[in-house]
């Protein structure tokens, strides 16, 4: 039954059942506007207050100090245990306060305020008395950059990490960030916990972290940097290669490289790198393997286009007589010199088709020639002058000069004698070749 209180807040009224079944009594606060609950009711006289001094809840932004509008705030009733359980819920006002009438707080209960108007749940401490208590949210910021824009990004998906006492790092909760790319977040153990977030780089999905956040405050993490965008292209064809490894490499100031990433081409031997060395001033070196033989780029100061070529010299090995390719054939590169001394760089063997496909130093630069033993005569064959412009073919093996030296009266052999060759040259004179 519904009832109203005579000129002495009375209500005397004979409900069914009356002294069989307890009854409570309701009434609207007008501290809160909420429905307030008697204890159980049995036959008697019986006090029911309403419109305690409030508690008043004030939610606001812990960075802006401007009240949150239109956000739940509930009460919560700490339990014998220690636990809490939740009682009853209203939403801020315009300027980010509500107000609670607690009765219990009279008799000695506790109770705590919670809201959660941005990533994660604030509460506040124990309350006992009524009056202003302030629930600050959201008092670690972070705004996403696109490394690449350098504007904020919005909807973009992190991880957020809590470092552990061993220093590891523990994921705690994904996250996303708002439309204008903001975090606002209230870490557990902020302030005793340092936190990272962690987020995919849009260039290549590598892994980025931000500092380390040791208390609340406002930052920015900036995800990825404008990217290494490398062509791995086979010099001599001028054409790309594709689904090859590729490896990036930090080049310290002593002239080592530390490992930073490995991608594999596209269908346009295209590989993206997003590193964090460029913007920190090192340089970057590229390597790959893709003629079996390890080729580096040069030093890489700054982000955008770089075209990695390599296989700089490249010469096939032909058999003399039969013109086919001479496969796994050892062969030597040298520095050519004018004066025949020339200077062993490396020494490779060919592949499947007879090629040797390399990047010697100063390839381009300098000449270079290549020498394999032949299988006619054991003899070490020397190349013409090769540069790096175009493909060349090297044929050892031809069918062989057999010199029979013997005695002209007696027609024997001629044993361990040194037999030479000698080529003719335009002006008719004879010169050295080998013996």
């Amino acid at each position: 039954m519904a009832a109203t209180t005579d000129a002495q807040g009375w209500v005397k009224v004979d409900p069914t059942d009356v002294g069989t079944v307890p009854f409570v009594v309701t009434a609207i606060s007008p501290t809160d506007g909420l429905e307030k609950v008697s204890k159980k009711l049995w036959p008697g006289t019986h006090s029911f207050a309403i419109g305690h001094a409030p508690v008043v809840a004030q939610l606001k932004d812990a960075i802006s100090d401007s009240g949150l509008p239109n956000q739940w705030v509930e009460v919560w009733e700490k339990q014998a245990s220690g636990a809490f359980a939740f009682l009853f819920k209203q939403k801020s006002d315009a300027s980010g306060f509500a107000r609670f009438d607690l009765p219990g707080l009279a008799q000695g209960l506790v109770y705590q305020l919670r809201a959660q108007p941005f990533l994660q749940a604030v509460a506040s401490p124990d309350i006992t008395t009524p009056g202003p208590h302030v629930l600050a949210a959201g008092k670690l910021q972070v705004t996403v950059i696109d490394g690449v824009t350098g504007s904020p990004a919005p909807w973009r998906d992190v991880l957020l990490l809590e470092k552990q006492p061993d220093g590891s790092l523990k994921g705690i909760v994904d996250l996303r960030a708002d439309a204008l790319g903001m975090l606002k977040m209230d870490p557990a153990l902020l302030g005793s916990r340092p936190y990272v977030l962690r987020a995919n780089s849009n260039i290549d999905q590598s892994l980025k972290y931000s500092q380390e956040f040791v208390a609340g405050g406002a930052f920015n993490f900036q995800v990825g940097n404008p990217p290494i965008t490398a062509r791995l292209t086979d010099h001599v064809k001028d054409i790309p290669i594709t689904n090859q490894e590729v490896f990036a490499y930090e080049k310290q100031a002593d002239g080592s490289l530390v490992w930073l990433a490995k991608r594999i081409t596209d269908a346009n031997g295209l590989a993206y790198f997003d590193v964090d060395s460029i913007a920190k001033g090192k340089h970057v070196v590229l390597s790959s393997k893709p003629f079996g033989y390890w080729v580096s780029s040069p030093d890489i100061t700054k982000a955008g286009w770089t075209d990695f070529r390599v296989g700089r010299l490249q010469v096939q090995v032909l058999d003399g007589q039969t013109g086919l390719p001479r496969a796994n054939q050892a062969v030597s590169i040298k520095r050519w010199s004018a004066a025949g001394d020339h200077a062993t760089v490396m020494s490779v063997t060919t592949d499947t088709q007879g090629w040797v496909k390399v990047d010697p130093l100063d390839a381009g630069r300098v000449a270079y020639v290549v020498t394999a033993i032949s299988p006619t005569d054991g003899t070490e064959k020397i190349s013409s002058k090769i540069w790096s412009d175009k493909p060349y073919f090297f044929a050892i093996g031809h069918a062989p000069v057999v010199a029979q030296l013997k005695d002209a009266i007696s027609d024997s052999g001629l044993p361990n004698q040194w037999v030479e060759v000698w080529e003719k040259q335009a002006s008719g004179a004879f010169a050295f070749l080998f013996k």
